[in-house]
């Protein structure tokens, strides 16, 4: 077996083990596999068969997959330089989660005096939450109008064509969170 393999094992066997708050010695009973052997796999430094790694999947409850996956690293780390950016007409958007699920947006905008941001209606589903860090903008949908000033905000539905219009004398800067609408019930 690769190291790769057996250092996904480790990873995945002791993060599931410890989630389901399970002892070495209890998931040993649970899967007929010993003690000691369950902990060569958690250190890395086992080989075990697939009788062995099918054994304890069992036990857990996952499928084999789980365990031989390579493990999401506990901590992911993005570089400015890799988040996406977008200029266009006065206004700077960068996307802030470089691995974000596509229903769910998290950004940056920043406006330069006397500019305007805008944005296109999308598939419904979606609000947009909008925060105003600095400056003051004044938000227009629909015939509607609304001024945020720093530490205020909004929601618009994404279903809705909006834009943002920075009157002021220096740089505002707005935080938007896409995220599915959530229904009371």
């Amino acid at each position: 077996m690769s190291d790769k393999v057996s250092t996904s094992i480790a990873a995945n066997l002791k993060r599931l083990r410890l989630a389901r708050q399970i002892s070495q010695q209890r998931l040993s009973e649970l899967s007929g596999v010993p003690r000691p052997t369950l902990a060569h796999l958690e250190s890395g430094a086992a080989n075990p068969t697939l009788a062995v790694v099918l054994k304890v999947s069992e036990a857990l409850r996952v499928r084999l997959e789980e365990l031989l996956e390579q493990p999401e690293p506990v901590i992911v780390h993005s570089r400015g330089d890799d988040l996406p950016t977008r200029s266009l007409r006065g206004s700077r958007q960068r996307r802030l989660l470089a691995e974000a699920h596509p229903a769910l947006g998290f950004e940056r905008i920043e406006i330069a005096p006397r500019a305007r941001w805008s944005v296109k209606a999308g598939s419904p589903g979606n609000r947009h939450h909008l925060y105003c860090e600095t400056g003051e903008v004044t938000l227009a949908a629909e015939g509607e109008s609304r001024t945020l000033r720093a530490g205020e905000g909004a929601a618009i539905g994404s279903a809705v064509s909006y834009s943002a219009l920075n009157s002021g004398r220096g740089a505002a800067v707005l935080f938007r969170v896409i995220a599915p609408v959530h229904h009371r019930g």
